[in-house]
């Protein structure tokens, strides 16, 4: 089955081609459905038409780690530094956001350095590298080679 893209493509114009974007990686039934995953992802518009496309990603910042899950994704702009935001939480009760028994995920993506930093529902710092270095880190995790496995 195929992934697919979101439409959402962001572009931080400030760092000339870069596009940030959200994709789904379909999990075997065609369209979206409960056991799809959203993933965040940032990549250059090297062909120029405005959009991110699976040749143009090169990395994922982000990730729907509890399926089915609840995501909010946004940037910031800091002292002239993009930091690219994606939470998601297994919305246990169904209230649409984060209570205590919900695992949770907070992805904070720093354009300037290329450095993610991963942190629990605690605050816990549980991963700091760059982005590729996540896999097999934190189970469940989807591999970079995601996009090409279909």
């Amino acid at each position: 089955m195929k992934d697919w893209d979101t439409d959402r493509d962001t572009l931080i114009e400030p760092l000339g081609d870069v596009i940030v974007d959200g994709w789904i990686a379909d999990k075997g039934i065609p369209g979206a459905d409960r056991s799809d995953l959203l993933l965040t992802v940032i990549g250059h518009d090297t062909n120029g038409n405005g959009k991110l496309d699976a040749n143009e990603i090169t990395a994922i910042i982000g990730e729907c780690r509890e399926v089915p899950g609840k995501n909010y994704q946004y940037i910031e702009q800091i002292n002239g530094v993009f930091y690219i935001h994606h939470i998601n939480w297994k919305d246990v009760n169904g209230n649409g956001i984060p209570d205590d028994g919900d695992n949770f995920w907070h992805y904070i993506y720093n354009t300037s350095t290329g450095v993610l930093k991963i942190y629990d529902r605690n605050g816990n710092l549980v991963y700091m590298g760059t982005p590729d270095g996540q896999n097999n880190q934190i189970p469940p995790h989807t591999p970079w080679n995601w996009l090409y496995d279909n």
